[in-house]
């Protein structure tokens, strides 16, 4: 009866996630220029654990954390007006104000499903900056969840290797650089090096 327990309990929660998952794609589908992003971050992020586990010593559902609510770090973005989430060119201050908005917006969205608040770390914190400078709460250094940091690492690859509306792809090399010069600044020193 208790392993059949966990098993409807695991079952509710893929559900939920893949509900979610659905919605986010929904997201992407009104930005194309960013529609694979979801399966690449889901990806970087779960490298990027599986070797600090490696290192640390982390168990295997931290790695398998990771890879289920990635996915979900943009869920937020459902909030913002197809006009932001797909100018061609720079935001206006006011726009950029309301892209802000998405990951407090995707943490109010988990906040009311139990299963999934182990979920709201990598969705609200990922914009957060090792120095203090990221949003929606300038969390600095170790006050950001590991979750975030980690986030935020494999987001940023990400939108640099890839064509996005406002900048064409930078080379593996020329991001890896990138990440090396901010550790510190704005990523955890640790992380860039992992």
């Amino acid at each position: 009866l208790a392993s059949l327990m966990v098993y409807n309990e695991r079952a509710s929660v893929r559900t939920l996630l893949a509900a979610l998952k659905s919605a986010t794609h929904l997201t992407h589908a009104r930005d194309p220029e960013t529609g694979n992003h979801l399966e690449r971050m889901s990806r970087y992020s779960r490298l990027i654990a599986q070797a600090m586990a490696a290192q640390k010593g982390l168990d295997d559902n931290f790695v398998e954390h990771v890879y289920l609510f990635a996915p979900l770090h943009d869920l937020g973005k459902i909030t913002i007006p197809d006009t932001i989430l797909n100018k061609p060119g720079q935001l206006t201050p006011e726009e950029w104000e309301a892209m802000k908005q998405h990951p407090g917006a995707g943490a109010r969205i988990l906040r009311d499903i139990s299963h999934l608040q182990a979920a709201i770390p990598y969705v609200l914190y990922h914009h957060e900056r090792w120095d203090g400078t990221g949003y929606p709460q300038g969390r600095k250094g170790k006050d950001i969840p590991i979750e975030g940091r980690l986030m935020a690492i494999a987001d940023v690859y990400d939108a640099l290797t890839t064509v996005r509306p406002y900048h064409p792809p930078r080379s593996n090399y020329d991001v890896l650089q990138y990440l090396s010069v901010n550790a510190g600044r704005l990523f955890d020193p640790r992380l860039v090096d992992v």
